[in-house]
């Protein structure tokens, strides 16, 4: 080993914790409020004022991201400070605290503060991911936290709060529903005869709390039922991403990390297939015996759960964020091999060690300087565009217009507005869901929207779905539409 920094770990976290919160904070916070990210404000801004999420805006992801939104909206009430602001300095703080994590993940697994260090540095590299550290919130940030948690507490056999973060996960994104099913696997596998059940046990407590925390919650705020529909069954009955195939998905994975990660896309890839290099050599530790790998090697919890989102993936993949859940393990391979890299320069004769620190520390520069310099070059102030359109929409139309969301939640959030109804975005099949719980079907439900004596609809450029086109044609027929900013609004004639 040519080097290692001479620290603690609680050193060592508060340094990538500060270097974390100087990066991300390059991007600013006034970029652009997102669809989706708009999409957990307003549901935090109901939540506060006691409306349950599911009953305020439907959405077919879990319920974890608008309840820390609603954190956030008390944070800015008690700060009084913009809902949007507050919102963003909780899930920056929730990226910082991933960085950290993923920090500790790695000198635990590798006993070396250096791979920590690199590991938590390439990660904040990850353009996709710090992007919304800061401009959120995106709803996959402290999945990610959550994630990387669970697989720390794992490797730390603390089975309790690896399972009860491993569910916190899944609460965010169903999907990971295999975090707390793998470490209740390794409670029972990785102990002794005599701790299994107890540990087993253990794990399962800890996975089942934050569920049963939730659907109380839920029954408190008699929305168990939509909080059921929505997190699971919409997801089996009525989801629609389009003639999608296995082919389709993986492609739009590919492409995802070019477009999502582009200056890391190779690292990323590199990072992926270093993970695969590292079983091979911890199987090969373990004389080649997958028994005995799995039963008690400490890497054994990260390189099980490696592979299986992606075959999640195959059957349903989005977008960059969704690429959210590998960046962990493409971050711990890549830190890996850029350390061993280093190390293998004390085979090259007259490379001194002091060449090999400043080399060390150079590039650990580079993973600092290069990302801050390339976020503040994409920091923008859009937020305060989005700001003037809605008050432009107030001036023409008066502080006690009646407002509608299809698609455009941003408008609710600026305005602090109540759409009439949950369904602020219509795609993935939520008009399939209208279609099947409204009396009357779809056309039930324009009737209903006729009753509410709408003035304006705003609408984005995301509609989609079968009944779609009935939606524009009702609307044609009754509003004119214009444009405030690139905003598409229909007026009422």
């Amino acid at each position: 080993m040519f080097i290692n920094f001479p620290t603690k770990p609680l050193i060592g976290t508060l340094f990538v914790i500060v270097v974390a919160l100087f990066v991300f904070n390059q991007y600013g916070f006034e970029n652009r409020l997102k669809r989706d990210d708009a999409i957990y404000i307003y549901s935090g801004q109901q939540m506060v004022q006691g409306i349950s999420p599911y009953l305020s805006v439907f959405d077919h992801k879990g319920p974890l991201a608008p309840m820390i939104s609603a954190i956030g909206i008390l944070v800015a009430d008690f700060l009084d400070i913009d809902h949007i602001m507050g919102v963003r300095i909780v899930f920056l703080l929730i990226s910082v605290l991933c960085v950290a994590a993923l920090y500790l993940l790695a000198l635990t697994l590798f006993k070396s503060h250096t791979i920590g260090f690199l590991t938590a540095l390439t990660f904040i590299n990850f353009d996709g991911f710090a992007r919304h550290a800061i401009s959120g919130p995106r709803a996959k940030t402290p999945m990610v936290l959550f994630e990387i948690l669970a697989l720390l507490l794992t490797v730390k056999k603390k089975w309790f709060f690896a399972s009860f973060c491993g569910s916190l996960a899944a609460l965010t994104w169903q999907p990971c529903t295999i975090y707390p099913v793998i470490t209740i696997i390794f409670a029972v596998v990785q102990s002794s005869n005599a701790e299994r059940l107890k540990n087993g046990f253990y794990a399962m407590v800890g996975a089942a709390i934050p569920l049963v925390l939730v659907s109380l919650y839920f029954f408190y705020k008699q929305s168990f039922g939509e909080f059921i529909d929505g997190a699971i069954w919409f997801n089996i009955q009525h989801l629609d991403r389009g003639d999608i195939t296995i082919l389709d998905n993986c492609i739009s994975l590919v492409n995802s990390v070019f477009k999502g990660y582009s200056e890391m896309a190779v690292p990323i890839f590199i990072g992926l297939a270093t993970i695969v290099v590292i079983f091979m050599w911890r199987i090969k530790l373990f004389e080649n015996s997958i028994n005995n790998w799995f039963r008690y090697d400490h890497f054994a919890i990260v390189l099980v759960s490696f592979p299986i989102p992606f075959f999640w993936s195959m059957l349903d993949f989005q977008s960059y964020p969704d690429f959210y859940v590998f960046l962990p393990y493409a971050a711990l391979g890549f830190g890996w091999l850029l350390y061993l890299s280093l190390e293998g320069l004390t085979n090259i004769e007259k490379v001194t060690p002091t060449v090999r620190k400043t080399l060390l520390i150079s590039i650990c520069a580079s993973l600092i300087i290069v990302p801050a310099w390339h976020y503040d070059r994409k920091s923008s102030d859009f937020l305060n565009s989005q700001r003037a359109w809605a008050k432009q929409l107030i001036e023409e139309y008066g502080n006690d217009v009646k407002l509608m969301s299809i698609d455009l939640p941003e408008t609710m959030v600026l305005l602090h507005r109540t759409n009439p109804n949950p369904y602020l975005f219509i795609m993935n099949g939520v008009d399939n869901k209208i279609n099947a719980d409204t009396p009357g079907g779809f056309d039930g439900w324009l009737r209903q929207i006729e009753t509410y004596s709408i003035d304006v609809i705003v609408a984005g450029r995301q509609i989609k779905g079968k009944f779609v086109p009935k939606l524009f044609a009702w609307l044609k027929k009754r509003y004119n539409k214009r444009m405030v900013g690139d905003w598409t609004i229909y007026v009422k004639k």
